[in-house]
């Protein structure tokens, strides 16, 4: 059955059935749903049992969610009669092809009944003589922004002024360290590269690409050491050369010297390692 043909039904229950018709799909919600966003208890229930068997690993189909469903709350379960109380469901919602739809309306649906409580709680606090004005307004704000987290699974929501202002913070402070003569980046001793890029920063990824015997291995191998001697500890980890290759390659490259640091004593630690296989 279509999108269409179930929006008639609670959009928490077309999830749920979704869900037991193919419940290795519960993994691709990625916490965006949890089991309070469910109003029914046996809706919950079988939720709660999809995310407990998750957490342990353990296969997941309609018997074992029965059976998990059991664990948990016997009772509730002998109620419901298993997940019969959904059958009707199971055969209105064939398959979980429209599932992340699913996900979005009992967000939405979540969100909005959270919102509500929230305003009455808030509305009941106005009508106080006394109240402070601005800490209400920032209980709304908190609340709000407390929805939103939880319903993106986990993820850090903030607001973009937040992060604009931690971003020039940052820059103001890395712009006074380097008017006091510190390093913020790291250079890569390629002074044509640091001054188009200004050297490697904290928290990248950089890739060296290109095609074999072009120069990878050397221009790595002279950003370690170069980082090593600003006092950098450094670790140039090859799953093709051992240390033994390594060395002689980087002596040739430095015109048959072998020790790297001649003439400039390191203040960081420059490790080799190599693949154990």
């Amino acid at each position: 059955m279509g999108l269409n043909a179930v929006q008639s039904y609670p959009a928490e229950r077309v999830l749920v059935a979704a869900l037991l018709g193919r419940p290795a799909s519960f993994h691709e919600l990625g916490g965006r749903v949890t089991e309070e966003m469910f109003t029914e208890p046996g809706l919950r229930l079988v939720f709660r049992a999809f995310a407990e068997l998750a957490s342990r690993g353990e296969r997941i189909d309609m018997a074992t969610v029965e059976a998990e469903m059991f664990r948990l709350d016997h009772r509730l379960y002998g109620e419901l009669n298993g997940v019969s109380f959904l059958s009707a469901m199971l055969q209105a919602v064939r398959n979980d092809s429209h599932i992340h739809e699913y996900v979005r309306l009992v967000q939405r649906e979540w969100m909005l009944r959270g919102c509500v409580a929230s305003l009455n709680k808030r509305g009941l606090e106005a009508q106080q003589p006394d109240v402070d004005v601005m800490k209400l307004l920032a209980g709304v704000t908190d609340d709000m922004d407390g929805l939103r987290e939880h319903a993106s699974g986990g993820v850090d929501v903030r607001m973009a002024a937040e992060v604009a202002r931690e971003v020039l913070a940052r820059s103001f402070r890395n712009q006074e360290a380097r008017e006091k003569g510190e390093h913020i980046q790291v250079r890569t001793g390629f002074d044509e590269l640091d001054d188009l890029t200004g050297g490697l920063y904290r928290g990248e990824l950089a890739v060296l690409s290109g095609r074999p015997s072009m120069g990878k291995t050397a221009v790595a191998l002279h950003m370690a050491l170069q980082a090593a001697r600003a006092g950098r500890n450094t670790l140039y980890f090859s799953i093709e050369m051992s240390e033994e290759e390594v060395y002689p390659f980087d002596a040739e490259r430095r015109g048959g010297r072998q020790d790297p640091f001649q003439g400039d004593e390191p203040r960081g630690a420059c490790v080799v390692g190599e693949s154990g296989g």
